[in-house]
């Protein structure tokens, strides 16, 4: 069990997740039943890789090992609001850092900004069905501007290629007409399939 928790925070760092879900998975099943504070550790590096890999955890899990600093990042997630998880983010940031847990809950950024344009396109799309895979890049901007959060033209294009590349989103941007070009099915991946790691690593 603790070389398999070892291993799993390892290829954590590594960035193969998967990888590192089986063995973290592997520890936390075995691991005594009585064994709470081994548990809790095993969860601590556990639950931002399920996260990673879209899979989010319940609020009585997250009070009965008391991890709680993970809720209202998982409430960001669920809900795309990045706001959220951005402002956990800073507040945790000493607790994340010292668990060693924080680059990896950084890398959670771009799955909200995707499930808050997710919604964006599911809106657009009722009101505008005929034109539902052309989103123009103003809603996105006016959706991150109710959250506070502002940015200009080329970074939000900036934001949206990077999802693009890395598959959280599968389109492309129609720079002269500033609209994002949603594919006809499967526009929004299943977050197990997206390129998390450094791809120029």
């Amino acid at each position: 069990v603790t070389f398999r928790y070892y291993t799993g925070r390892l290829l954590a760092y590594d960035e193969d997740f998967i990888k590192a879900d089986e063995h973290l998975s592997y520890a936390l099943r075995n691991c005594h039943r009585d064994a709470h504070a081994n548990k809790r550790r095993i969860l601590r590096y556990l639950i931002p890789v399920k996260m990673l890999l879209g899979v989010l955890p319940t609020d009585a899990l997250l009070k009965q090992y008391k991890l709680t600093e993970y809720s209202d990042i998982a409430q960001g997630l669920r809900h795309g609001n990045v706001a959220l998880l951005l402002k956990s983010l800073e507040v945790h940031q000493v607790l994340l850092v010292q668990a060693g847990t924080y680059l990896l809950i950084e890398k959670l950024q771009l799955a909200a900004y995707r499930r808050l344009f997710k919604k964006v396109a599911l809106v657009h799309a009722a009101i505008n069905p005929s034109k539902a895979s052309q989103v123009h890049l103003g809603l996105f901007s006016a959706a991150l501007e109710l959250q506070g959060i502002t940015k200009d033209e080329i970074e939000l294009q900036c934001l949206v290629a990077n999802l693009i590349y890395r598959k959280y989103i599968k389109g492309y941007i129609a720079l002269k007409q500033k609209v994002l070009v949603l594919a006809k099915t499967d526009a929004f991946p299943p977050l197990s399939t997206v390129q998390l790691g450094d791809p120029f690593g």
